[in-house]
């Protein structure tokens, strides 16, 4: 079993009273208290987690879930600091109450105006109050679409979806984190077959054609995005004939680059 590790971010959010933080004190603690608690500015708790990701690996997360005072004034003060860099969202509404749900718009646009592309699940919190509901599946249908969100009506006082939700948002982080991995070490990859194949060619260097035939897998859009972004780097140069066509030449830097990981390889493969 491989095991790896990774820290990520949750806030959580909503107006004043709709359960946030009974909502984490049930998750983490698995308790429950009836006493209203108010939180002040904001909150971190920690919890450890272990999530399966795939058949022979685990991603032990580090979760840290930054609980935000619910007053509107205290969201705009905090965002840069508390959204940023977030792995998740945990936008909360009160089911007895339809402003709370109503308010989930700005709270989300908030969150992910600072903390960038992150999933968001919506908790329609208080479910053991449903005989009291001002809002159902239909209004929770219209407020989760505009961001793609899963909703789930939830309870502190009986734990209710409660650990499914914060779960199911934990393996939907992992998945993302190791996805992103799997992309930058794609990346790495190409960067060095790219740099390699032009180091051989030398002063002739590629046309166009000849780098797409070189690279016939290679989606078009992430080889020329790879070029773009080596040539923002100094490690090749393109030198364009027209609108359309270039010849690709590997730059003294990119040369030396080159050099130098074929020399840590030699080590490497030494030990």
């Amino acid at each position: 079993m491989t095991v790896l590790r990774m820290k990520a971010k949750f806030a959580i959010v909503g107006d004043s009273g709709v359960g946030k933080t009974s909502l984490i004190r049930r998750f983490v603690l698995d308790e429950y208290d009836d006493k209203y608690l108010h939180t002040v500015g904001t909150k971190v708790t920690k919890v450890k987690l272990t999530i399966p990701h795939g058949a022979d690996t685990e991603v032990d997360m580090d979760v840290s879930i930054f609980d935000i005072m619910g007053q509107k004034g205290f969201r705009d003060m905090v965002k840069d600091t508390y959204f940023h860099d977030m792995q998740g969202l945990l936008a909360v509404c009160d089911v007895t109450n339809r402003q709370s749900l109503d308010d989930l718009q700005d709270w989300i646009a908030t969150a992910l105006e600072s903390g960038g592309d992150a999933p968001v699940y919506i908790l329609a919190n208080k479910q053991d109050l449903l005989d009291k509901a001002a809002f159902g599946d239909e209004a929770l249908t219209k407020a989760a679409q505009p961001w793609s969100a899963p909703f789930a009506y939830t309870s502190a006082r009986t734990g209710e979806n409660v650990d499914d939700t914060f779960n199911a948002l934990a393996i939907e982080a992992a998945n993302n984190a190791m996805r992103l991995v799997k992309a930058r070490e794609v990346s790495v990859d190409l960067d060095d077959r790219l740099l390699q194949a032009l180091a051989q060619r030398g002063f002739l260097g590629f046309t166009k054609n000849e780098l797409f035939q070189k690279f016939r897998g290679i989606n078009y859009e992430d080889l020329k995005t790879t070029l773009d972004r080596l040539e923002r780097q100094q490690l090749l140069q393109l030198s364009w004939r027209g609108a359309s066509d270039f010849t690709a030449l590997i730059t003294p830097k990119g040369m030396t680059q080159v050099r130098g990981n074929h020399s840590e390889d030699t080590r490497l493969s030494s030990v």
